[in-house]
């Protein structure tokens, strides 16, 4: 457009003789160093990292096509609602590329909902030691056991049985078990609902020095909770 512009200058000099080029094209500043609107900042930028962080999150989990089957079957339920404030698409390949801004906008108002369940999904793995002999354990325990702390759990099982009485009578003690892989299932719930009441505030429809302190006070606790997700 700017070549076509240029062009059509020259064939037609008299036409931009008192044509003052616009304050964009000549102030030195890029268009890139612009800050987005806030929309663009909330739900193309925090609520699309989140989701992709949670997708990212199931995958450490092991539990990634479990989960898409999961958004899959929700995104759908609501889909057949035909919601004005809610225009999902369907997540079959488990990526937001093709989401718009409307997307997320409306993922937004539902983000607790659409994460009630992940604890079933991908759950934390706990562990509670049984209270009779080591060699009496079954392999599901024994198996149990080692995974928590990050141990292989290959073999038959008397040769995992043997791993766990090995690790148990080392000298310096067993090793420590291991957090959650990508974090606990808490902190996932804690961001998403953090994250929906601070878009709730940013989107306040007056906004008052009330308004102001309440978005101060839950971008904090969004920004408190996110950071222990993203560690």
């Amino acid at each position: 457009m700017h070549e076509e512009m240029i062009h059509d200058k020259q064939i037609n000099p008299m036409l931009y003789a008192n044509w003052i080029p616009p304050a964009l094209w000549d102030h030195g500043v890029q268009l890139e160093q612009h800050i987005d609107v806030v929309m663009h900042l909330l739900f193309l930028g925090v609520v699309r990292t989140t989701l992709e962080m949670v997708q990212e999150w199931s995958k450490r989990r092991g539990k990634n096509a479990a989960f898409i089957r999961y958004l899959e079957g929700t995104l759908e339920s609501l889909q057949v609602l035909d919601i004005d404030w809610y225009r999902c698409m369907v997540n079959k390949s488990g990526k937001f590329g093709v989401w718009v801004l409307e997307n997320y906008v409306g993922a937004s108002r539902l983000l607790t909902w659409l994460y009630s369940c992940i604890d079933t999904i991908a759950p934390d793995l706990s562990f509670e030691e049984p209270t009779i002999q080591q060699n009496k354990w079954t392999r599901r325990q024994n198996s149990t056991w080692l995974s928590i702390r990050g141990l292989t759990t290959s073999g038959m099982a008397q040769e995992v049985s043997e791993r766990v009485k090995h690790y148990q009578n080392q000298p310096q003690g067993p090793p420590e078990i291991l957090p959650p892989p990508g974090g606990t299932v808490q902190i996932i719930t804690a961001t998403s609902q953090n994250l929906k009441a601070t878009i709730a505030q940013i989107m306040a429809a007056s906004v008052t020095d009330k308004t102001i302190h309440d978005v101060d006070h839950h971008v904090k606790r969004f920004l408190t909770t996110f950071h222990k997700f993203d560690h």
